[in-house]
């Protein structure tokens, strides 16, 4: 079992979605959601325009104050395939409630919906983020306390441990949430490869997988450029990289190639605790980190073959870490003029008489 909370709806489009308004024009017995249970909403829906209803009872306890960032509280619940025949009705609202309670969901207005439109059982909670007596309930959005409740209750009943999406079926999806989950599924196949240390690398392995991935700037007409996120896209979709994965960022890819990188050179430093650090220049076998990316793949040798431990001082190995977007020569120059400011200023400014 897994839960994913969710933010950004507002109670209508989130009720709209977890119901599937566009299948309104089709049988009851073709739809592929149901509401298993629900508390102080309204719930009618063979009724005309029964969704506004439903979703003015669960925000009505956020009138109640002054307002809040994401008042409507959007939690999917999903289990592994393994266990579908497990999963009636009434043991996934039993467990959904179970979750409810550990995390602090109560005393407010619910629903819950299933969804059988993927091989893996999965449900939606809607709720109201602030409860009946107008109090916030802060405790849903802790995602440490969130994989503790689940995994208390996945062994609690014997459950399937679930990777989140890496375990999903992507055969039964559609559109861009299928395009999301290939890329992310995609990636983490990628990135099991620990000799990956350097961003053209990566590019061109998830290119090799039907994925582009490129930078977007923070000002593309700037003398130094600076990485605002990464791009992927795969098909006709496309999404920046937090919508993928906090490890798909140009922070949590950097930090995942230097771990690399330290795990490869670790026997090496083992084997060798007392003798000097190589040189470079004789060692073309050591590995290479790209320290800066104009381009994700456009890199000149300068920039894509820097070897850790090669005459790099310190202070420019951070320098290059703090501006990732800079290519080297001009990572050079600018280290120099700071250098050179950094020196002037210990002198102090010149006495003229």
């Amino acid at each position: 079992m897994f839960a994913k909370i969710r933010k950004g709806n507002g109670f209508g489009g989130c009720l709209n979605y977890i119901t599937r308004v566009k299948q309104d024009d089709k049988p009851i017995e073709k739809r592929v959601w149901k509401i298993l249970d629900s508390d102080g909403v309204r719930i009618a829906d063979d009724e005309k325009d029964w969704r506004k209803r439903a979703a003015a009872d669960i925000e009505r306890p956020t009138l109640s104050r002054s307002k809040i960032k994401d008042p409507c509280g959007h939690i999917a619940l999903g289990f592994a395939p393994e266990d579908a025949h497990r999963l009636t009705d009434e043991f996934m609202t039993q467990i959904a409630k179970e979750y409810m309670e550990a995390m602090g969901i109560k005393n407010t207005p619910y629903v819950i919906v299933r969804h059988s439109d993927a091989d893996h059982p999965h449900c939606h909670l809607m709720f109201s983020r602030v409860d009946y007596d107008g109090k916030i309930i802060k405790p849903v959005t802790n995602w440490h306390r969130n994989k503790g409740v689940c995994f208390d209750i996945t062994e609690r009943h014997g459950l399937t441990i679930a990777e989140d999406s890496l375990s999903l079926d992507t055969s039964k999806l559609r559109g861009a949430e299928k395009s999301r989950i290939e890329i992310r599924q995609i990636g983490h196949e990628v990135l099991k490869d620990k000799s990956i240390t350097d961003w053209p690398t990566f590019q061109r392995r998830m290119k090799e997988q039907g994925v582009n991935v490129k930078c977007l700037w923070k000002d593309p007409d700037a003398k130094k450029l600076e990485i605002k996120t990464l791009i992927y896209a795969k098909g006709n979709h496309s999404f920046i990289a937090s919508k993928i994965g906090k490890n798909y960022t140009p922070t949590g890819l950097l930090t995942q190639f230097e771990a690399n990188l330290k795990s490869q050179m670790a026997p090496t430093a083992k084997a060798n605790p007392t003798s000097p650090a190589p040189v470079a220049a004789h060692q073309p076998q050591a590995p290479a980190i790209t320290l800066s990316t104009p381009s994700l793949g456009s890199q000149s040798a300068d920039d894509t073959n820097i070897v850790l431990g090669g005459g790099l001082s310190d202070d420019f190995a951070h320098f290059l870490k703090m501006h990732p977007g800079m290519s080297i020569e001009e990572a050079k120059r600018k280290f120099k003029e700071q250098q050179k400011l950094k020196a002037q200023q210990r002198k102090g400014p010149k006495m003229h008489h």
